[in-house]
């Protein structure tokens, strides 16, 4: 497209935009319009959500640019000082913190800016205090001057206005659905160049990248419980932390995010801090087992939790695998059946558990089966209690009873739960105990179909309302096209829903914003070693670098090897997102949440063929495969399939 049919089609898209707002002077759309257009220039325009009848002394627009921040105010007359410097105050609210290029964010990189009709003069009493310029002179500040901001600069600048009065103003192709006031999508071609100055920058930036078109999600009021869902990569994550933002600006109360996996809270609390430093302190961040195991120590209950697996082993020698239990499934399947189903559910009493449809478990059993199954959880039972220990399930309910009890003195102003799916059902009945019903105070962030733990709910079992208040997000920010057409041809093949029984959406159904990115399958399992070693050593960037694998004892040997070729990595397990200079090692269930510039998945699992007794654990499988490719932006480098057995 050549420079001036591009500009011809911007210059369309922008009054198109400016139509919005009918009741404004000709002169006033010709200047918005001339904003949008400047967005060649590096300018974004942000109006007032009240505008055009913005209340007297805010500004009506924000432009961040190169050249700094600029508070606007269009008007017919020369305001008086003092409404303007109450302007440039309200302007200066969001970035109160941020440190730029140019230092601290301060009248020097925010400037009052009052635009006149073309044929106005300024007053004297402007002088010294805020530049007023006529509408056809707008090249005065917004070509000329002192570059003031980096475009990294631009982009932390602009992550503070998602919570703030001002929603982003695009320009529109006339193909684009009429919209109320400022809330308009960018279809246009330039509208990418803000996605693309993010991908061009560090990756941390990238981290925490809201597109426009998710600003109202960030805003919107919820009347009680919400759930944003969606497929891998649709920027669910950065939606919540955006959104904790905003919780922690308009409350007092404590605030709690956390998931399932211990590894991801410290990592979500470093992009928080990225995203408002000042406001370090007003959120904890810790998973759910922690947190409950705390609360219950705080109130003089110590529980002693230990692994289970030794507990199960023993009680599947002495009963199970003596069982027709042994020749329906394999003792994984039943170690699953109590942990998840059984005790994940709060299920007491065997009658309770023979009504119970099993969501999530494909293996169908008869009433007998499950009473095997119960005989089973009984002598479980009696050997954790023999050994005085307890499990993970033990603390949630444990936790949830004493909440019952007695309540905390201070009631959490709201919890913001990520990676919901891997939560079990007792786990969700306590955020739902913790947060209550009220509005914006509980905040649930999942994707069926990247649930890698056996088992599954309905948020309705937990009884937590969220009808009218549920968000799935569609369009994926993540992967690179290649990366995410190839991850569509694994796409699991259990059915997906919306965390509360509803059909979902699946990454097949989604569709890439980034186009590009590399795939380099590897098909020669004899030269894998030498092969994976030799392009992880020629990765520029070794902190946005990972190799995932789908077991422990795998990710260990992993290290091994890249640690005996000198290149240095990091356990994924215990990582906080500190950047050092090493390659992350771990498996896909540390990789929840998280994403990397570059991943190598050295070894896909193993098929397991047709048996209906594996189909859950082939269905998990297949959920973890897709967690593993999912996780890459740039480059996914893809080893053969291990062999079976």
């Amino acid at each position: 497209m050549s420079t001036d049919h591009r500009g011809e089609k911007l210059r369309r898209a922008a009054e198109r935009a400016v139509a919005a707002y009918p009741s404004l002077a000709s002169w006033q759309r010709q200047v918005l319009a001339r904003f949008l257009v400047e967005g060649r220039g590096g300018w974004r325009t942000h109006v007032h959500t009240a505008f055009p009848d913005v209340p007297a002394g805010h500004p009506d627009a924000l432009l961040i640019g190169p050249l700094g921040v600029l508070a606007v105010l269009v008007r017919d007359a020369e305001p008086e000082p003092g409404e303007v410097r109450a302007a440039l105050r309200h302007a200066t609210e969001p970035f109160i913190g941020v440190r730029t290029s140019a230092g601290v964010v301060s009248e020097s990189v925010v400037r009052p800016v009052v635009v006149l009709p073309a044929g106005a003069e300024p007053s004297k009493r402007s002088a010294g205090h805020h530049l007023v310029v006529p509408g056809a002179t707008l090249d005065r500040v917004l070509r000329k001057g002192e570059r003031r901001l980096t475009g990294r600069d631009v982009e932390s600048l602009l992550g503070r206005l998602g919570e703030s009065a001002f929603l982003p103003l695009v320009p529109r192709q006339d193909t684009a659905p009429a919209g109320a006031g400022a809330e308009l999508f960018d279809l246009d071609d330039l509208a990418k160049d803000r996605f693309d100055a993010v991908l061009d920058g560090p990756f941390e930036s990238w981290l925490t990248f809201l597109d426009d078109s998710q600003h109202a999600m960030v805003r919107r009021d919820y009347s009680g419980p919400a759930r944003i869902s969606g497929p891998a990569g649709t920027g669910k994550s950065v939606v919540a932390l955006h959104r904790l933002v905003r919780m922690a600006r308009n409350s007092v109360g404590p605030l709690l995010f956390t998931t399932f996996a211990s590894n991801l809270p410290p990592i979500a609390q470093r992009s928080f801090h990225r995203l408002a430093p000042e406001l370090d302190g007003r959120v904890r961040f810790d998973h759910l087992h922690r947190w409950a195991r705390e609360f219950l120590r705080s109130r003089g209950n110590e529980l002693p939790v230990k692994s289970s697996a030794d507990c199960f082993s023993r009680a599947w020698s002495k009963f199970g695998k003596h069982t027709r239990l042994a020749e329906l499934n394999r003792h994984e399947y039943w170690r699953d059946e109590i942990d998840r189903v059984i005790k994940g559910r709060g299920i007491t009493a065997l009658a309770e558990y023979q009504g119970l449809h099993r969501t999530g478990r494909g293996l169908r059993l008869t009433a007998a089966d499950r009473e095997l199954v119960w005989r089973l959880h009984e002598h479980y039972e009696q050997i954790r209690r023999e050994r005085g220990l307890h499990d993970h399930n033990d603390v949630f309910t444990e936790a949830c009873a004493e909440l019952e009890r007695e309540p905390l003195e201070r009631p959490l102003a709201g919890v913001v739960v990520d990676e919901v799916q891997d939560i079990t059902l007792v786990g969700l009945r306590l955020v739902h105990a913790l947060a209550g019903d009220g509005p914006n105070r509980l905040l649930l962030v999942g994707d069926g179909q990247q649930q890698i733990y056996a088992g599954g709910w309905r948020l309705v079992d937990a009884g937590i309302p969220i009808r009218g208040r549920g968000e799935v997000l569609r369009t994926n920010y993540r992967n690179a096209s290649r990366i995410l057409e190839w991850a569509q041809r694994f796409d699991a093949t259990n059915q997906v829903d919306d965390l509360d029984g509803a059909p979902g959406f699946s990454l097949r159904e989604s569709v890439a914003t980034y186009h590009g990115g590399d795939v380099v399958p590897w098909k020669d399992p004899e030269r894998l070693e030498d092969a994976l070693v030799a392009a992880v050593r020629d990765r520029p960037e070794p902190d946005d670098v990972a190799v995932l694998t789908f077991e422990k004892s795998a990710a260990d040997r992993w290290r091994d090897v890249l640690r005996r070729n000198g290149i240095p990595v990091r356990n994924l397990d215990g990582w906080a997102g500190e950047r050092d200079g090493r390659v992350s090692v771990g498996t896909v269930h540390r990789a929840k949440g998280l994403e990397f510039r570059e991943v190598f998945v050295p070894e896909l699992p193993a098929e397991d063929g047709d048996d209906d007794r594996d189909r859950d654990l082939r269905e998990l499988a297949q959920r973890a495969r897709l967690v593993a490719l999912t996780r890459a932006r740039d480059l996914l480098w893809v080893g053969p399939p291990r062999a079976a057995g």
